[in-house]
């Protein structure tokens, strides 16, 4: 992945960090994540295909692939909820598994040309 790439997926999670809505916070944090776990090739993706590719770069960090593929689709739906629902029902609980995602997939990209 490009500087550039991970530079702007930074911001969008620095806007997130001082963000005082949760429901705003929680869609920067996955404008973020989404932006680091897409291929660059333009092609739409499943969100199947980007938990996946999340599930492997966190790899040995995660207690089970399995369960971190389900978690990211679980955080993927609550921000679809959000974005073509208007839903803003976004706890703490998932602002703060939004944020621990990021955490740990955007270190794990840091060094990475290509994820």
């Amino acid at each position: 992945m490009a500087f550039c790439e991970h530079f702007l997926a930074f911001q969008w999670a620095g806007k997130a960090s001082v963000e005082p809505r949760k429901e705003e916070a929680f869609l920067l944090f996955a404008i973020s994540l989404e932006s680091l776990l897409m291929e660059r090739d333009g092609r739409l993706e499943t969100t199947e295909k980007r938990a996946l590719r999340g599930a492997h770069i966190i790899g040995g960090n995660a207690a089970s692939p399995l369960t971190v593929c389900r978690d990211l689709k679980k955080l993927y739906g609550i921000r679809s909820k959000i974005v073509h629902s208007g839903s803003v029902e976004v706890g703490e609980d998932q602002l703060s598994e939004s944020r621990l995602a990021h955490n740990v997939v955007f270190p794990a990209l840091l060094g990475d040309d290509d994820p």
